[in-house]
């Protein structure tokens, strides 16, 4: 089956989820900013239609169509895409001076799957960003409606955060600074001074588990991981933590690969659409991955030959595929 059936077959999938008055703008907005990388509203829409006026018109009724975006969202449970106990990085990403938060889910192959986002748009009131990541973490798990867990950077370690998870009873893992203060059989000390590597601290009104890689050529200082976890061995935990990395890759890969680094859209909905439509495309290109009419071995070899990621190899396969099937249909006149 070709990239183009599997497009197909992926669109007959979600299709049930979307409402009939806007399936025709969501199949246009999914071969226009899903599976090719984003120039403009306007230049990719001038990719599916050919009509100038046709294309523009479309585009402009894409990019303001808030229907679609509590569209997208509703195909996480529908794709089976997040399971029980799934490991779900958070972090923040600017998209020009949007301060996005992601949620993505732990693949172990170097590129998180985005989930959901929310974003922020600074200055904010002190103390407000705290609230905002809760609520965003609450109207996730309303969205799965699974018991997932939660890996955190350093900028997450926060009281209040650590407290609310604490409070649901989630498992989290967050990065503490060097210099955290812990306690220790009701003493003070500092995380770097410890000698040990895994130890039973209270911290942040919640007594919890405090886990210290070790040193290592890559990393100036050792990672100082605050969880609740108390069942995993520490090498696995540690694990969980490098994965984290994974949210950073897929940042990199949405802007520079789908093109998200330098388009500007002056409409906060515009904005929301088009990165709805290119977690949608990474939706897809895990469905294929997932489904590869290649073999697995080949397609690792050529990727991991190559140093491309998941999300770049298969788009290019798919520009490969899409241009070969434009240039099968013209007729060259030798005579």
């Amino acid at each position: 089956m070709s990239i183009i059936q599997k497009s197909c077959a992926f669109l007959n999938l979600v299709k049930p989820k979307v409402p009939s008055k806007i399936l025709k703008l969501f199949e246009f907005g999914f071969k226009s900013l899903s599976i090719q990388k984003i120039i403009s509203l306007n230049s990719n829409a001038r990719t599916t239609i050919a009509n100038l006026k046709t294309a523009e018109s479309k585009a402009y009724r894409l990019a303001k169509n808030n229907r679609l975006l509590n569209t997208v969202p509703k195909f996480l449970n529908h794709l089976g895409i997040v399971k029980e106990n799934d490991l779900i990085n958070l972090d923040f990403s600017d998209f020009n001076g949007r301060q996005v938060l992601m949620f993505a889910k732990q693949t172990k192959e170097g590129r998180a799957i985005p989930l959901y986002f929310e974003y922020l748009t600074y200055p904010i009131k002190k103390g407000s960003q705290n609230i905002f990541i809760m609520q965003s973490i609450i109207r996730f798990l309303e969205l799965v409606d699974k018991k997932v867990k939660f890996v955190f950077d350093r900028g997450f370690a926060s009281p209040y955060i650590v407290r609310f998870l604490a409070n649901l009873s989630l498992i989290f893992y967050v990065r503490i600074k060097k210099d955290k203060l812990v306690e220790i059989n009701k003493k003070k000390i500092k995380a770097c001074d410890l000698e040990r590597k895994d130890y039973q601290v209270y911290v942040y009104d919640n007594h919890l588990r405090l886990i210290i890689s070790d040193k290592s050529d890559k990393r100036k200082e050792p990672w100082y991981i605050i969880t609740n976890d108390q069942d995993n061995l520490r090498e696995e935990i540690l694990k969980i933590y490098y994965h984290r990395f994974e949210i950073e890759e897929l940042f990199r890969d949405a802007k520079r690969i789908f093109g998200l680094e330098h388009i500007r859209l002056k409409k906060d909905s515009s904005f929301r659409i088009v990165l709805w439509f290119v977690i949608l495309g990474t939706w897809f290109i895990w469905y294929m991955h997932q489904f590869i009419y290649y073999s697995q071995r080949r397609t690792k070899k050529f990727k991991n030959g190559y140093h491309l990621s998941i999300i770049y190899y298969w788009l290019e396969r798919i520009q490969y595929e899409i241009k070969a099937q434009i240039l099968e249909q013209i007729k060259f006149d030798t005579s």
